[in-house]
């Protein structure tokens, strides 16, 4: 009976992970649940290691996420205005768009990378630059979005899988 409770732990895991998709705070979802099983069993599930090993990563993603939409600017040539302007316009996109257009990963994805590329193209354009180094900054800021919500993702499945090993072992 053990495994079938650890298997239904997995998967209610697996759906958290998905929220990670539609822009929602999935791995702490995942990470707080996995708390909350470990204090009401008897059993010992997961370790303090294993848990902290997992705030950790969760907060590895957070920062992987926030930080590459203005990264994928600057590299794009982006100046200061643009690199905020991305991660103002992809955090705002990703909400008006989660809200705006509530189907599975599409809402927040389009919402973030539109706002990334909208506000660092604006700001860029705003300050000086040319349209086009403008629109080239926007492009970096969306494709470094698009970048970001990817590793937090696949940060969150590292998460997964080290709760799912530790609740089996």
């Amino acid at each position: 009976m053990f495994f079938v409770w650890m298997f239904l732990l997995a998967l209610w895991h697996g759906a958290c992970l998905a929220l990670v998709l539609l822009g929602l705070p999935g791995t702490w979802i995942l990470l707080g649940s996995a708390a909350l099983v470990d204090a009401l069993t008897p059993a010992d599930l997961f370790s303090a290691r294993t848990m902290w090993m997992g705030v950790v990563l969760a907060l590895l993603g957070e920062g992987l996420e926030f930080f590459a939409g203005a990264q994928g600017a600057k590299r794009a040539g982006a100046g200061r205005r643009g690199t905020r302007g991305a991660l103002v316009g992809g955090i705002a996109g990703a909400i008006v768009g989660g809200l705006l257009l509530p189907i599975p990963l599409v809402g927040s994805l389009v919402g973030a990378t539109v706002g990334a590329f909208g506000l660092a193209t604006w700001a860029e354009h705003g300050g000086g630059q040319s349209l086009p180094g403008a629109l080239r900054a926007g492009s970096g800021a969306a494709a470094g979005q698009v970048t970001g919500m990817l590793l937090k993702f696949s940060v969150g499945v590292a998460v997964w899988l080290i709760l799912t090993v530790a609740s089996f072992s």
